[in-house]
């Protein structure tokens, strides 16, 4: 049975940047040093319509599970990549509590 997701919570403004950035970042570098899981791809691919201008209520009906992914891949993208923008630093750095609770808590 797979653990519960964190319960750190990740704002719906850093879950848009998150998704916005996890989508900028796949689409201008793909996946050339295979970072990704499919599982990752298929949440970036999915989740593209959520990116740059979802309202927070459109978000909430996001699962935590996407949320984890989509942290999960824009920090890592970001790691790989770099981007220059002191929102989304700020967005990753809540992902990576976000992500590091879940890691703990398995």
């Amino acid at each position: 049975m797979r653990t519960p997701p964190p319960s750190t919570e990740i704002s719906a403004d850093d879950a848009q940047r998150l998704i916005t950035t996890a989508v900028v970042l796949y689409d201008r570098y793909g996946d050339g040093h295979d970072v990704l899981s499919s599982s990752q791809v298929e949440v970036v691919e999915r989740l593209r319509s959520f990116a740059d201008e979802s309202s927070g209520d459109e978000l909430a009906v996001l699962s935590p599970w996407d949320l984890l992914s989509i942290a999960t891949t824009a920090v890592e993208l970001v790691d790989l990549h770099g981007i220059d923008d002191e929102e989304l630093d700020a967005a990753v750095q809540a992902a990576r509590v976000y992500v590091e609770v879940d890691n703990a808590e398995s």
